[in-house]
């Protein structure tokens, strides 16, 4: 456990060098690049870094962002017309990205978000 966290780390580290170099970042890329760390190493992060406003990223992270969940899941889409597969990977990582950036604030929303950005490249008739 120890060899594979001093590997992590220093993930850990060029992650937060590429992110303190960033002029913005939207909560969606954020959760994506923060989601694949531990919690000791997101906190090692934001402990290690000298920029106030990535502290406070990390910190929005810590706090709210990892706990935003769809509320549409496969079953949903599978109810609204799209056949299994794939995709549904596709639509819901797009659909959290939405939700993550404040774009979205319900399941109403969620439902016309799938219909308006996906109805007719996938959805049957």
């Amino acid at each position: 456990y120890k060899a594979l966290l001093l590997t992590k780390r220093f993930e850990a580290v060029r992650s937060l060098v590429w992110l303190e170099n960033q002029t913005f970042l939207d909560n969606a890329a954020l959760f994506r690049m923060l989601s694949e760390y531990q919690t000791e190493l997101v906190l090692f992060m934001m402990a290690a870094t000298k920029k106030e406003w990535v502290k406070r990223a990390i910190s929005n992270y810590f706090t709210k962002l990892r706990f935003i969940r769809t509320e549409i899941q496969g079953r949903h889409l599978k109810k609204m017309g799209l056949p299994p597969g794939p995709v549904y990977r596709k639509v819901l990582d797009r659909l959290l990205d939405e939700k993550l950036n404040d774009r979205l604030q319900n399941k109403k929303e969620e439902i016309e978000f799938v219909q308006d950005k996906f109805g007719n490249h996938f959805f049957s008739a």
